[in-house]
């Protein structure tokens, strides 16, 4: 759900309703974006692969993209140059969406370096594996003016001068 939700934010950021997302993705991610998409009035369309990588001549900026969102390393395994992709398929004002697994950013640029305005995946390779309980979990981050945008809630618990806690949002506009 993290990918349709990166979508969606980046429709609101941007006021646009199409989406340029890379066939490679992992097919549930794909299926999920599609069923958020169907509900929220968004266009998808596919960007074309060339055997198992995105081919960056299927790639050209559309004055109307949202966002491209892409997977790297994708379904099949292979290290896209999202870089590339994104500097190719993106205007000024779409937003670039990485879909990354945590531990491949040990040796890959992180999502920030290679241009992506929201990075988003599955958290689950950082605990035990699910046949031992392990948790799972997704992630979600944005780029410091996006973050208001964010889906969800973030809840803080700060202290007032006498020591007491408390609950707040911090990050929204105003609490009710």
């Amino acid at each position: 759900t993290a990918v349709a939700e990166a979508v969606i934010m980046a429709c609101r950021a941007t006021r646009r309703t199409a989406a340029a997302l890379s066939p490679l993705l992992h097919p549930q991610y794909l299926a999920t974006v599609r069923t958020y998409a169907a509900a929220s009035g968004i266009e998808i369309r596919l960007l074309t692969a060339a055997g198992s990588a995105i081919d960056l001549k299927s790639c050209s900026p559309a004055g109307d993209l949202a966002c491209v969102v892409v997977q790297s390393p994708n379904f099949l395994g292979v290290v896209e140059d999202a870089a590339r992709v994104f500097g190719a398929c993106r205007d000024g004002k779409a937003l670039a969406i990485a879909v990354c697994n945590p531990l491949s950013l040990a040796v890959l640029p992180s999502p920030a370096d290679i241009g992506a305005d929201i990075a988003v995946g599955e958290g689950q390779p950082l605990g035990n594996p699910m046949n031992f309980g392990g948790p799972g979990f997704g992630f979600f981050a944005a780029r410091g003016g996006l973050v208001r945008l964010m889906p969800g809630r973030i809840v803080g618990r700060p202290t007032d001068a006498q020591g007491r806690g408390g609950y707040t949002l911090p990050l929204q506009t105003r609490e009710q």
